[in-house]
């Protein structure tokens, strides 16, 4: 630290200091005052509650003023390149996540046919959902933590490693095409693809999205072992990860033997049927599917304008992802077989009205749009000489 630094800095102290000074001697005037506001008029509270959060607020100043000058002081090497980089990378993750969840918070609702509190003391009464179990043990862990957490608060604190995990592992899929400078583009397409579809609170879809695009990941750098293991553990959060089996035959069909693939392939599948197996043995449901073949052609007819929202919401999405086909790798085009098999699943299923049904396709839109991305870079950079060339003629 320079000495002109080490002199600012005793100034910053002996200012927090005569600050600190100040408000001890006007402490008694302030608290006096305090009975003049309006929030204070309407929930009155003891003078010693009003000294604490006096002192506390002090307290919360402080702190912001002495890391700001922290951040001031050594800004020379937070700007280095190396550690701004990471930083970046790290801040945008957790801006990211934290968008998500804010979004979840205030946009999501607990509807009368998802009730939590149910759901996480006793999974096994709850039909068709008390499968998806991943992140309900998280919402129990922390209700043993502290038992009197309310059942949304429960449910927000099980999301936290979800959200993490998936704007985390987007950034990763991103980086393959876009390098990692470039990564938080993907995460920022997360945001604005995922948020809107949130509805109703379930613990399972933010998960999905986190899974399918870890799955497609493994598969494209070759760990097939690793992607079985990540098909096992998506069983655990939603029964639609037996649909990440038939998308990597497809999509590794040419890059992998034929006798590695099969291998893959019943290894995959004989882990999903054992975890869904041991979660029948242990956690025996009364049904564990629900036919959507009626209910679907029925809401086409009499729910249009939902449809149309919804619609709405996957076409941008769909129609940026085929514009940016060509730029992309063979196999992520032929990840996009994870459509139809959605939209066969859904019909049958689930519910056609509902966007959040496709959420386990935004790794492949967010894939396909960063190969356009770099293709549009790498023209770009191609260009430039051809343009500054003329400049200089």
């Amino acid at each position: 630290m320079s000495r002109r630094a080490a002199k600012a800095s005793w100034c910053v102290v002996i200012a927090l200091l005569l600050a600190w000074t100040c408000y001890f001697a006007l402490e008694d005037t302030w608290v006096r005052l305090v009975p003049l506001d309006a929030r204070y008029q309407a929930t009155p509270i003891p003078r010693a509650e009003i000294v604490t959060v006096g002192r506390e607020g002090m307290g919360i100043v402080t702190l912001l003023i002495v890391g700001l000058w922290l951040i001031y002081l050594f800004r020379n090497k937070l700007w280095k390149a190396g550690f701004a980089e990471g930083a970046f990378r790290v801040i945008m993750t957790l801006a990211c996540s934290w968008i998500i969840f804010l979004v979840l918070r205030l946009q999501g609702f607990e509807p009368s046919w998802y009730s939590l509190k149910p759901l996480i003391d006793n999974p096994r009464a709850c039909p068709l959902i008390g499968h998806r179990i991943l992140f309900v043990w998280l919402a129990q862990c922390a209700q043993l933590l502290r038992p009197s957490m309310d059942p949304v608060r429960l449910y927000m604190a099980s999301q936290i490693v979800p959200i993490l995990f998936t704007t985390y592992i987007v950034g990763r899929w991103s980086a393959i095409f876009v390098g990692s400078r470039l990564s938080f583009l993907g995460q920022v397409l997360l945001v604005v693809f995922l948020v809107p579809t949130f509805s109703y609170y379930n613990f399972y879809d933010i998960g999905i999205v986190g899974f399918f695009c870890a799955a497609f990941l493994l598969l494209y750098r070759r760990r097939y072992w690793a992607f079985v293991a990540v098909t096992g553990l998506a069983t655990l959060n939603h029964e639609n990860a037996l649909l990440l089996i038939p998308v990597a035959v497809f999509s590794c069909y040419r890059e992998v033997p034929r006798r590695q693939l099969s291998l893959i392939a019943l290894s995959g599948l004989g882990v999903h049927l054992a975890v869904r197996g041991a979660l029948e043995l242990f956690m025996p449901l009364h049904t564990v599917g629900d036919m959507g073949v009626w209910a679907n052609p029925l809401d086409l007819v009499r729910m249009p304008v939902i449809m149309v929202m919804s619609i709405g919401l996957l076409l941008p999405r769909w129609a940026l992802a085929f514009l940016g086909l060509p730029a992309a790798p063979p196999l992520v085009r032929r990840l996009a077989c994870v459509y139809p098999l959605l939209l066969v699943v859904t019909a049958v299923f689930g519910q056609l009205h509902e966007a959040r049904q496709f959420d386990a396709g935004i790794p492949v839109e967010i894939g396909v749009i960063m190969c356009y991305i770099k293709r549009g870079v790498q023209r770009a950079e191609a260009e430039a000489p051809l343009t500054e060339g003329v400049a200089v003629a």
